[in-house]
């Protein structure tokens, strides 16, 4: 079991569970961060805050927040049943490069 503190960072994870308590998880969840959600660990502060990509959009929580979600890693068969592009690089609007 790991939790979203754990995550190295790049490398796309998908979400299993979310062990907080409301009104925490609802307002996560209406941002996007659901089960089942792939999500990308981008950088990890000095004081602990976690900023990750989730559905297009970088989020930040805390570090007390980011024990308590659940992840795994993407494995192959995810790959093949994602079809809105994760895993292959995607250029923004700007012509860079994303994730």
């Amino acid at each position: 079991m790991m939790t979203l503190k754990d995550c190295r960072r790049g490398n796309v994870y998908i979400v299993e569970k979310s062990m907080l308590k409301q009104p925490g998880k609802r307002r996560l969840e209406s941002l996007g961060l659901t089960e089942g959600t792939l999500i990308s660990k981008l950088n990890e502060a000095i004081d602990g805050s976690i900023i990750f990509l989730v559905r297009g959009s970088r989020l930040a929580i805390g570090k007390d927040l980011a024990d308590d979600i659940i992840v795994r890693d993407m494995t192959e068969s995810d790959i093949r049943g994602k079809k809105n592009g994760w895993g292959k690089r995607r250029r923004n609007r700007h012509g860079k490069g994303g994730i």
